[in-house]
């Protein structure tokens, strides 16, 4: 059974660059008949020699001034994201170890990422690229959620974009750097952190999902910074990260979704919020009377849903349990699963407007989505209507 640690010494090969001559597009076919057998070929050995050469060709054009606006669109067995206000770019890909001489082949995956800047300096403020090799932490799990990590010690995967967007997002916050001396009152700045989503297929018992957070150090321009201690599971206990581990044979859904019900600490979500794009994941759970040795395999989605949600105002993720979606950005949305949703909006309008359900209903339908305020004004209206000929109200009858 190979290490990883084997692998992060083939990336050693990321320093040694040069200027790559000749057309980007060029390069670019090169590289792509590359990615493809990196990810497809059976030998470990072929495909760890080759990514040697494909990381090496890669670095060397990315460390050209032009080559940052040019997409790379060929190469498609390797993710490509770029942030929101075009600071940088972030290329991961994947070597997968398939055993296949094993009964029981672990099917390792083994991660590798480069981020491409387009670094501005603060005080002469001219623009150079900078390019950062990541090299992968040798062992993931859910201890990873509580510190901080860089570009030497990354948390690999394949990061895919979020749906609704073409870009990562990108937010700018205030934070407290702290000075050596405890007598130095510690200042507080301002800087620009990027939200990303991946997967990391682990082995062939469990897989990862997980949010994470990008930035930079302001005095170090090839230094990274993964994680931001400002996700709230428990109401005042903040993490870096959020890691979901789960069965390889279960389906885990991770993206973007607007929600319109949810609990936070054991508060429904404010009105204001109805209709808030969140990170949306399936909740997991282990099967009941599941053995203790066989409980990964039996973890997965339990038909509920939870959330992530980017406060604005106070630059927190606040986690949100059991949240209902308004919509749902799948493309893997089944039949069943679509009558169920439409049965509990159904079910939803009935409790609330009684015998006129179907009006109001029918309004969303075409298109004329009431907000949450006037729908509350037509339901106080419908409801003194209700009363007032002595319709039943939840259950009882006008006296």
């Amino acid at each position: 059974m190979l290490k990883k640690t084997w692998f992060f010494f083939l990336s050693i090969a990321l320093l040694h660059t040069a200027q790559a001559q000749g057309p980007i597009k060029d390069i670019e076919q090169s590289l792509k008949k590359m990615a493809v057998q990196i990810l497809n070929n059976d030998s470990l050995a072929y495909k760890a020699d080759l990514n040697k050469q494909f990381t090496k060709e890669l670095i060397e054009v990315l460390k050209r001034p032009e080559s940052f606006k040019y997409d790379f669109d060929s190469l498609t067995t390797i993710s490509i994201l770029r942030s929101e206000d075009n600071a940088f770019r972030v290329f991961t890909w994947y070597i997968v170890d398939k055993n296949y001489k094993e009964l029981y082949g672990e099917q390792y995956h083994y991660y590798f990422g480069l981020i491409q800047r387009n670094y501005v300096d603060p005080k002469t403020q001219k623009t150079e690229i900078v390019v950062i090799p990541l090299i992968e932490t040798q062992q993931i799990s859910t201890r990873l959620e509580n510190m901080a990590l860089d570009e030497k010690n990354w948390l690999g995967g394949l990061y895919y974009p979020m749906k609704t967007r073409t870009t990562i997002p990108a937010a700018k916050i205030q934070y407290r750097d702290r000075p050596k001396s405890s007598t130095v009152r510690a200042e507080v700045k301002t800087k620009m952190v990027y939200t990303v989503m991946g997967w990391n297929g682990a082995d062939n018992r469990s897989d990862y999902k997980f949010i994470d957070v990008i930035s930079f150090d302001e005095k170090d321009k090839t230094k990274v910074i993964f994680g931001l201690d400002r996700f709230f599971f428990d109401k005042n206990i903040p993490q870096y990260r959020a890691i979901f581990k789960y069965s390889q044979y279960a389906s885990f859904t991770m993206n973007m979704a607007k929600v319109k019900n949810g609990l936070a600490n054991g508060k429904r979500l404010k009105t204001g919020l109805f209709g808030t794009d969140m990170i949306v994941y399936d909740h997991l759970a282990v099967t009941p009377g599941a053995a203790p040795m066989k409980e990964i395999m039996d973890l997965g989605p339990d038909g509920s849903y939870d959330a992530l949600y980017f406060n604005p105002r106070s630059k927190v993720y606040r986690w949100f349990r059991n949240v209902e979606v308004k919509e749902r950005y799948e493309k893997g949305m089944t039949a069943a699963k679509a009558k169920e949703i439409e049965n509990r909006r159904i079910q939803a309008y009935k409790d609330l407007y009684g015998k006129n359900w179907k009006k109001y209903y029918q309004e969303e339908r075409i298109g004329k989505q009431l907000s949450a305020k006037e729908m509350s004004k037509k339901a106080a209206a419908e409801k003194r209507k209700q009363e007032a000929a002595g319709i039943k109200i939840n259950g009882d009858k006008k006296k």
